[in-house]
């Protein structure tokens, strides 16, 4: 094959895979609202309830812990739910907890949030999600340019 169509290739595909971790990166690193006066979400990321006081339950096969200035919430032992498989199964609530920023120090947990009034709870970003975006998008470009050389050559 022709030098400068390899080089164009190369190019092309380096391109592709910055545009590509670029959307991905963008797509993972924003923050997502939602709101209601019923949410769920899970995950074990930092959330922020834009309320004075919600309603939260949570549930997770694995201990979890949220923390917010003053307040823990704590997954207990429980009854794993109807149906399940699950030898353990750790549950908070129903109990109402202050608002404001709430992060998960250890596990993570499907949370229920609810409150009378429309309320927004928000998921920040995982702290450091860029420099896995991009390891992984090096590590991919790294591996496919390696093996078109040997492919083209």
């Amino acid at each position: 094959m022709d030098s400068d169509i390899k080089w164009g290739l190369f190019w092309i595909w380096t391109v592709l895979v910055f545009f590509f971790a670029i959307t991905i990166g963008n797509d993972v690193s924003s923050a997502q609202t939602y709101t209601g006066t019923e949410i769920s979400i899970s995950g074990l990321q930092t959330i922020v309830i834009d309320a004075e006081t919600a309603t939260v339950q949570a549930g997770s096969p694995d201990f979890f812990v949220l923390r917010q200035a003053n307040e823990l919430i704590v997954g207990m032992p429980s009854q794993p739910p109807l149906g399940s498989e699950l030898d353990t199964y750790f549950t908070f609530g129903p109990q109402q907890v202050s608002g404001g920023k709430w992060v998960f120090e250890s596990g993570s947990a499907a949370l229920n949030i609810s409150s009378s009034e429309p309320i927004s709870v928000t998921k920040l970003p995982l702290d450091g999600i860029w420099t896995g975006v991009f390891a992984i998008a090096l590590l991919v470009w790294g591996c496919v340019s390696l093996i078109g050389s040997m492919v083209f050559d």
